[in-house]
């Protein structure tokens, strides 16, 4: 793979590989721009095809004039804006990236890649508050060398210094994980076991190198400085955000409600997911052998994944064929509502006729913790109840985490609303037919699961 593909950091899950940029317009006018909502799925499939060659070939504004085409073109294809997003993280357009990415997890993509990409937009703009709430809600699924590094970089250093001490004491510590601890000591002022710990792996003319970046990674509140030089891009600080014609809310929403899919994010894999590949501070090692939502905040245990080496290997392609949809399937079993302890003057949830769904939980318990610190942090939860209900996916079971008590879909998407301005993620979605379960008991307030 040609060197100019390499990102020269660990920061694998998230981008692999950003192409450089130039600029480039030929080969498509402004008529598409006209077409792109009345064209169909195949149009927009080609459209995708463009943006991903051109972006691998670094030609910025033809890889995103085609991105965009293709999002307007199929609103709901998560695949497309998963796409976007990147080409909006290489051209250091981190306002429109974390739309987008909040974009791709409503629409149930929930994986390290999604995560962590999402974390370092945040972190881009200051709001590491968000960034690691989303990270320790998702800790599950990400690598701990990819958890560690983020939490450096949102300024949570001795933290990230102590779970990357543990990791590298593993049997399976790779290159990587010892150079994301390198950078949480920079970062956390210990300078001497900085360039102890990078000096394993690399050269000392290449140590003092890297010293010399992470001096300037380390200045107070540098945020953007870090994830830019950590990506190698330039921060736009001209991006005023995704284009309005490409939001999410303006397109019908298609199946969030039903029972076997976490129409929100999800603190674990809802499926088998590749082999994360981990984050690292550093170029290319010298040494072969590296690797590698949910806004709650819950705290759940930490499962390992294989690292992938993938330093010098240009990521498969994102964008797949459209498929022509098979005969509806007979509707799935309504999911039960479990309802939190309600007081008698507020509306129950047979007069509630839509909830706003916060997340999806391992177990009723994080669901409960989660509910707790929401109804904290979000003001437009006061006062509301929350119900839980459990669905599984492929022999997963999960918790679901709403927020109930809204009797019409106007107050309740003014809800979700407020709740992504303040970094959240959230959906709304209609309360079923189906009978409402037993209540909590009164004696405390409890999320039940069924």
């Amino acid at each position: 793979m040609n060197s100019k593909f390499v990102v020269k950091l660990a920061l694998s899950t998230a981008f692999v590989a950003v192409p450089a940029m130039t600029a480039s317009t030929a080969g498509f006018g402004s008529t598409d721009k006209v077409s792109a909502k009345k064209a169909g799925p195949e149009k927009a499939y080609d459209w995708a095809k463009k943006a991903e060659q051109a972006f691998a070939k670094g030609k910025a504004d033809r890889a995103l004039t085609f991105a965009e085409l293709a999002v307007e073109a199929d609103m709901q294809n998560r695949d497309y804006r998963g796409l976007l997003a990147r080409i909006y993280m290489s051209q250091g357009r981190f306002v429109s990236a974390e739309r987008t990415l909040m974009d791709v997890m409503e629409l149930g993509q929930v994986d390290p890649r999604t995560v962590i990409s999402l974390a370092l937009a945040r972190i881009a703009q200051g709001n590491v508050d968000s960034a690691v709430m989303l990270v320790e809600a998702n800790r599950s699924i990400l690598p701990v060398s990819d958890y560690g590094l983020t939490l450096a970089l949102a300024g949570r250093a001795g933290e990230a210094v102590n779970i990357l001490s543990d990791a590298i004491r593993a049997d399976s510590a790779t290159v990587r994980t010892r150079q994301n601890l390198a950078l949480a000591y920079a970062l956390d002022g210990r300078w001497r076991d900085a360039r102890i710990m990078a000096s394993q792996d690399m050269a000392q003319s290449q140590v003092n190198d890297r010293i010399a970046e992470w001096a300037q990674f380390a200045r107070p509140e540098a945020y953007t400085l870090r994830v830019a030089g950590l990506l190698k891009v330039r921060p736009n600080m001209a991006d005023t955000g995704q284009p309005v014609r490409l939001a999410l809310n303006s397109a019908p929403s298609a199946g969030l409600a039903q029972a076997e899919v976490p129409a929100a994010p999800v603190e674990m894999a809802s499926a088998p997911q590749a082999a994360p590949v981990e984050l690292a501070a550093l170029g290319p090692a010298p040494v072969s052998d590296s690797v590698g939502f949910a806004a709650v905040e819950a705290a759940v245990n930490t499962v390992e994944s294989d690292p992938l080496a993938v330093a010098a290997v240009e990521e498969a392609p994102l964008i797949k064929a459209p498929v022509v949809p098979a005969k509806a399937a007979a509707p799935a079993a309504p999911v039960k509502l479990a309802l939190a302890d309600v007081p008698a003057s507020k509306p129950s949830l047979k007069s509630s006729t839509h909830l706003v769904q916060l997340g999806a939980f391992s177990n009723a318990a994080n669901a409960a913790a989660a509910w707790n610190k929401y109804s904290k942090r979000y003001g437009v939860l006061s006062g509301l109840d929350s119900a839980s209900s459990t669905v599984t996916v492929n022999g997963k079971k999960f918790v679901r985490l709403a927020a109930t008590g809204f009797t019409n879909s106007a107050s309740a998407n003014a809800a979700c609303s407020k709740i992504k301005a303040q970094g959240g993620v959230c959906l709304v979605r209609a309360v079923g037919a189906e009978k409402p379960v037993r209540m909590a008991s009164a004696a405390g307030r409890k999320i039940a699961a069924r």
